[in-house]
């Protein structure tokens, strides 16, 4: 994949986006990109190595920031590019019905079996944090039988489970950061569990 423009690699359009709003504004998709491109980014991070482990209280797992300096393929960089961030944000936008600034932090995230991220809603008070996020899944093929399912919760509490979204290649999961964003990510059992993450922030 050496040259693209942004209409050959997104596949979501806003007639596929759906916003849930209890217990708090996400959506899911079945699909983000096209197929391609999506393969080429689960091969990409299967065989990438500059993987950083971040454990913290609430979740353990591997992280990789796409940045302009990086040695790394143009399809790659393509995500960090203004004209596909912009189609990125203005998806967000639709669906939120927010006005996000141009910035976007872009990652890779990967855990691997026995790792988890337990209930959390990613909130803080901080203004320059972000304020919403659009996840995509990365997998060969995963059910639920792997584990790394994305759950949604109506609290902080394991009890009060909203939904488990099966972790459908190429499917992604948009939402909005607030006091009552809880989610979760059950531990893999087996594979690997591949995401790839878009973190906005409101103007």
């Amino acid at each position: 994949m050496n040259s693209f423009v942004v209409s050959d690699i997104l596949a979501i359009d806003n007639k596929s986006i759906q916003v849930q709003t209890n217990p708090f504004k996400y959506f899911v998709a079945k699909k983000f990109f096209t197929e391609e491109y999506a393969n080429h980014l689960l091969e990409w991070a299967q065989n990438h190595t500059s993987w950083k482990r971040v454990v913290e209280h609430f979740y353990d797992q591997y992280e990789f920031r796409v940045n302009e300096n990086d040695l790394l393929p143009s399809f790659i960089k393509f995500l960090i590019e203004a004209e596909f961030l912009q189609k990125v944000k203005r998806c967000a936008e639709y669906a939120f019905k927010v006005d996000l600034k141009n910035k976007v932090d872009v990652d890779f995230h990967k855990l691997l079996p026995g790792q988890a991220i337990t209930i959390h809603n990613d909130y803080t008070s901080n203004p320059d944090y972000e304020t919403h996020r659009i996840v995509i899944q990365l997998n060969n093929n995963m059910t639920t039988k792997n584990g790394g399912i994305l759950c949604t919760f109506g609290s902080n509490s394991i009890d009060n489970i909203d939904k488990a979204i099966k972790p459908t290649h190429n499917s992604c999961f948009g939402f909005e950061i607030s006091k009552d964003s809880y989610h979760a990510v059950s531990p893999v059992i087996y594979r690997e569990r591949f995401t790839l993450i878009f973190s906005m922030y409101k103007n």
